[in-house]
């Protein structure tokens, strides 16, 4: 839980909030939760993943747990 989002209206502060955008970041969450959502996971679905970007790739590491935590699945 590292990054930082800034939600804003579209063209208010667009100029302000642009250094603060980081490619490699939005790309890193975008695959974790992208794992989330193909894995159909929930605030109460015990799974992980961590992306990160090297060299322009993306390498994500990913497990899913059973409910009650004691199983890789």
């Amino acid at each position: 839980q590292g990054a930082l989002a800034i939600e804003a209206r579209r063209g208010e502060l667009d100029e302000l909030l642009a250094p603060l955008e980081d490619a490699a970041t939005r790309a890193a969450i975008l695959a974790e939760r992208g794992f989330m959502l193909g894995a159909q996971g929930s605030c109460t679905t015990p799974l992980a993943a961590h992306a990160r970007v090297a060299a322009g790739e993306i390498g994500i590491e990913a497990v899913i747990l059973s409910p009650d935590g004691t199983r890789v699945v």
